[in-house]
């Protein structure tokens, strides 16, 4: 009888415990994945912003090609309006591909830091469950 009462104490207590720590666990994830949806958020904005910033790249390389083919090897005269005509658009491309490089760069540091805290909240709760 009195082996039976400790045991069933100890029953009681083990599963006050476990629904304790079951409780505490529930929450980390649930913080973790607070931390893991805004980094997959930001990553998919990354993404998009990853593509505008090569599209506009490709623009500007091909504007470059253009410029550069009608200045080089040329008499400063020669084609002067056509160059003037395309020295416009290389500009613009330029100032394209400047907008979308530092977007992209902006996004990126705000992505590594969501990653770095997703990270972070997932090796603590590692620990704290070890």
């Amino acid at each position: 009888s009195a082996n039976l009462s400790t045991a069933t104490a100890n029953d009681a207590r083990i599963q006050d415990e476990v629904a304790k720590a079951s409780k505490v666990h529930v929450a980390c994830r649930k913080e973790e994945k607070v931390d893991l949806d805004a980094k997959r958020q930001c990553d998919s904005e990354l993404a998009v912003l990853l593509n505008e910033k090569e599209a506009a790249f490709g623009i500007l390389k091909a504007k470059t090609e253009q410029l550069k083919g009608l200045i080089c090897n040329t008499d400063v005269v020669d084609n002067l309006q056509q160059k003037v005509d395309t020295a416009d658009p290389y500009a613009d491309a330029g100032r394209k591909y400047l907008k979308a490089a530092e977007a992209y760069k902006v996004k990126k540091d705000e992505c590594d830091a969501k990653t770095k805290t997703y990270t972070e909240k997932r090796a603590e709760i590692g620990r704290a469950h070890v």
